[in-house]
């Protein structure tokens, strides 16, 4: 898919998570090996923000991912790739429930 509006139509723009490491370093070097402008937005869960668990931290990273919150995805020269998609898309609810007060 084109999509000529993503992110002002700058080289690289990519969404990634700190749980997918070996995703978040591959568009890292890819944004820092791209001339022009570049966006790359990156997940990192918060217990004290978000009000979860510690132990959790993983686990409400890799939910925004399944219930496709914030999914991985690239926009490079125009072109769409979403990264990763869960083989069972859970609820939001699922997500929002961890992130929750406590």
């Amino acid at each position: 898919m084109r999509d000529k509006g993503a992110a002002h139509d700058i080289p690289y723009a990519a969404q990634a998570g700190s749980v997918y490491w070996s995703d978040l370093v591959k568009k890292a070097e890819t944004a820092l090996g791209t001339e022009g402008p570049i966006f790359l937005n990156v997940l990192a869960p918060c217990h004290r923000g978000w009000h979860f668990d510690q132990a959790d931290s993983v686990k409400v990273g890799k939910l925004s991912v399944d219930t496709c919150f914030r999914p991985p995805y690239e926009v490079e020269n125009g072109e769409y790739r979403l990264n990763r998609k869960p083989r069972e898309k859970k609820p939001v609810s699922e997500w929002l429930e961890l992130c929750g007060e406590r």
